[in-house]
């Protein structure tokens, strides 16, 4: 015999039907109660966004069926979804992403149907590590460093203009500094580093340090009579003056750049000794040597005369 069911007429599994025969003469038979077989599978789970940060696995699937998240690397996790359908799934502390690798998802009726797949591509929402720097001089023409492969790294100027380059697949990368761009030392550029997924970097922020020494000082007039040196040098600057003797002088050049440095009142010239003036900045960075030249200007004392008599 075939019955055909009604249309709206569906069963999970689990039901039973009862199905009984009477003969033309009215006669029943015993009932026969036979269970419905569960052979639909599940609906594909859905599966909540999975990141580079994600600790669980969660979505919903079929009440009571078990649930399958196969990692990148093959690992199997199961888990059973409540009778909301909701489920959660624990991934192991040692199994990490870096975004971009696949999970595969699978529900499991209790009758051993299994649902079609979901594919759920994790997220990568790890930012990059702070890029390194080198060590940035005022005399650099580029800034150079580790970052992120394929990471893009800025390099914020003082000024705030903006320098970016691409970190290679080995991490390193080098932005070139505008030639119109010079340090002095002691500014800071920061720079950061932000992946292909947007993900940015804490900023590292380095001081440029000092190695421009300071241009030679210049050194007034020192003659035979002078008490003292006195010129101008970078202001700040420490301005060492070295007598013809190997004596050692020092003094600071003011904010003007004008030094003043007094002379021994032992330390006499004669004229044509040389004197050498250096100066060396706050960053220890020293100048060219100024070798300069003492003039004698000091008259000769009055000649003695010989008695001169009317004979001589």
């Amino acid at each position: 015999y075939t019955i055909d069911l009604p249309g709206n007429k569906k069963f999970n599994g689990g039901e039973q039907l009862k199905v009984t025969s009477t003969d033309p003469s009215g006669n029943k038979s015993d009932e026969k109660v036979i269970d419905v077989k569960d052979t639909t599978s599940p609906v594909t789970p859905t599966v909540s966004e999975v990141t580079s940060e994600s600790t669980q696995v969660t979505g919903t699937g079929e009440p009571g069926s078990t649930v399958k998240v196969e990692l990148p690397d093959g690992t199997e996790l199961t888990g059973v979804a409540d009778d909301q359908g909701n489920y959660t799934i624990d991934l192991p502390a040692n199994k990490k992403f870096n975004g971009g690798e696949s999970i595969k998802v699978t529900s499991t009726d209790a009758s051993g149907n299994k649902s079609d797949e979901a594919v759920v591509e994790v997220k990568d929402t790890t930012p990059p590590v702070a890029p390194t720097v080198s060590e940035v001089t005022s005399e650099i023409t580029q800034v150079t460093g580790t970052g992120e492969p394929g990471s893009t790294v800025k390099v914020e100027l003082p000024d705030g203009t903006e320098l970016t380059g691409v970190a290679d697949d080995q991490g390193n990368y080098t932005i070139d500094l505008p030639s119109n761009k010079k340090f002095r030392g002691g500014e800071q550029l920061k720079v950061t580093s932000t992946d292909p997924s947007g993900n940015k970097s804490d900023e590292k922020v380095i001081d440029v340090k000092d190695t421009t020494p300071p241009v030679a000082p210049t050194v007034s007039e020192v003659t035979s009579e002078s008490p003292q040196v006195s010129g101008t040098a970078e202001a700040g600057s420490t301005v060492k003056v070295e007598l013809p003797d190997g004596t050692e002088l020092t003094g600071v050049a003011d904010d003007q750049g004008n030094y003043t440095i007094d002379l021994p009142s032992n330390k006499k010239f004669n004229g044509g000794e040389s004197i050498k003036v250096t100066s060396t900045d706050a960053s220890g960075n020293k100048s060219d040597e100024k070798v300069i030249d003492v003039k004698d200007t000091t008259p000769p004392v009055a000649p003695t005369v010989s008695e001169v008599t009317s004979e001589s």
